[in-house]
């Protein structure tokens, strides 16, 4: 784990234990806590993703990205969640909107990401065992805690 924080580090990327931890989930696909080259082209292929989104979603070029961006941005992702004003979407980005502005530098975004790719994962094993558990659902428990 430090060592890949040490490696975004030198990209300009300081990202918490936490938050590299959740990296390597997102992608150990053995469970092994460590990443294996091809894992780790993963990771970068992952934020790459997501930082090339947030360029293309960044309409006005402020360095951030307003729910009218972050929307479509997640959806050319392949997250479609319940836009509705209770629903996964705002109460996953209430979550995220440390400021209370509505404002999503591209941490921040890089971050729901991530968030999104690990409950994609945790919720493919649990809705084998409990079909009618939507990820829209999921998404919503996990962002109240």
């Amino acid at each position: 784990m430090a060592e890949l924080q040490r490696a975004l580090a030198l990209a300009g990327l300081n990202y918490s234990g936490k938050f590299v931890n959740s990296l390597i989930n997102m992608v150990d696909m053995d469970c092994s806590g460590q990443l294996s080259p091809q894992e780790f082209l993963t990771v970068h292929q992952h934020l790459r993703a997501a930082y090339t989104m947030f360029v293309q979603s960044d309409a006005d070029r402020s360095g951030v990205l307003t729910l009218n961006e972050i929307a479509p941005a997640l959806q050319r992702l392949g997250f479609n969640l319940d836009m509705s004003p209770s629903g996964s979407f705002y109460t996953l980005l209430k979550s995220f909107d440390f400021d209370k502005s509505g404002r999503f530098s591209q941490d921040i975004f890089i971050a729901i990401y991530v968030q999104l790719q690990n409950a994609r994962k945790v919720h493919q094993k649990l809705a084998q065992g409990n079909p009618a558990l939507s990820f829209d659902v999921y998404i919503w428990s996990i962002a109240q805690l």
